[in-house]
């Protein structure tokens, strides 16, 4: 609904502060009357979905509610694991110091290290990676296979959570 120029504005501006105004629904959508920026539906919807927290505790309240639904999404060697989670749709980007302890039957992987055993079996069948652990006291978060059965853990530097 437009409103006509001598009828009286439907969403009227509201004061935060003096001389500040937050944007009504005119202006986020591009209908500015002044000079100020216009923000567009997109970047507003952009501005609401950027919830990032750099905290392990996200990370470990959803492996403890739902721990079948945390998968390896991306890595980035030698310090980047991405983690995906199926039923709260959050992403937990992880900032590793050492990935150790390989265990399990992994027959199929060349001496090296545990990194780059981990990086062979993501690009074997990263589908079948999963969170195992997740240990915030610790800084520890493990990851298992389900096709070759080899374990990673990983010491965790910085945990980033950004929830839809």
């Amino acid at each position: 609904m437009v409103p006509c120029p001598h009828q009286p504005d439907p969403f009227p501006r509201t004061h935060s502060g003096p001389g500040h105004q937050s944007p009504t629904l005119k202006r986020i959508v591009g209908f500015s009357v002044s000079l100020e920026p216009v923000i567009t539906l997109k970047q507003a919807n952009f501005l609401e979905m950027a919830n990032i927290f750099r905290s392990g505790a996200f990370l470990q309240q959803c492996f403890s509610v739902h721990p079948l639904s945390l998968s390896l999404k991306m890595l980035t060697l030698p310090d980047k694991i991405g983690v995906f989670c199926l039923h709260c749709k959050s992403r937990h980007r992880l900032t590793v110091d050492t990935i150790s302890r390989v265990i399990g039957n992994a027959e199929f992987f060349e001496e090296g290290s545990a990194a780059r055993m981990l990086e062979a079996c993501a690009n074997a069948h990263q589908e079948a990676l999963h969170v195992t652990e997740v240990s915030v006291d610790r800084n520890i978060v493990q990851f298992r296979c389900r096709e070759c059965n080899a374990g990673f853990q990983a010491k965790i530097s910085l945990y980033e959570t950004c929830q839809p």
